[in-house]
């Protein structure tokens, strides 16, 4: 069997896959019908088997486009495209890093310290010789 021969048996095994993918009746028969005048042409001449290896690739084409234009996308219409790696996933949001934060008991002094992984710490500090002048201080929760 020539490389032309056995290229054309698969194409044309794919196709008679495809045919129930369709929702159209008329359109898998036409399908059908293209599908056995194809193989009906039986040649030895290079020119021939390659000229049919083309509508049948065109062929097929023309059949993926039917089934993703009535909403059935088959896998096999996916070829030539590479499958999605662990690394094609979006990346999750960053999150959040922990920290801790302490006011002393007279509340003239915060501090908060943030862990950096990999890089250290950040460290804040505010200190005020009189707190009552214009301290925030967060709201308590209650659970």
């Amino acid at each position: 069997m020539t490389d032309y021969a056995q290229e054309f048996t698969e194409m044309t095994e794919v196709a008679k896959t495809m045919i129930p993918l369709m929702r159209d009746m008329d359109d898998r028969g036409i399908t059908e019908k293209w599908i056995n005048r194809a193989k009906a042409l039986q040649s030895r001449d290079v020119n021939v088997l390659k000229h049919r290896n083309n509508f049948m690739k065109y062929f097929m084409g023309v059949v993926k486009r039917t089934i993703a234009e009535t909403g059935q996308y088959p896998n096999c219409c996916n070829w030539g495209k590479p499958e999605p790696g662990p690394f094609d996933k979006p990346m999750p949001p960053p999150k959040p890093l922990p920290y801790q934060c302490h006011w002393t008991p007279d509340k003239r002094t915060y501090v908060a310290i943030q862990p950096l992984p990999n890089r250290g710490a950040m460290v804040y500090m505010a200190v005020a010789e009189k707190p009552e002048l214009g301290w925030d201080f967060p709201k308590k929760e209650k659970l």
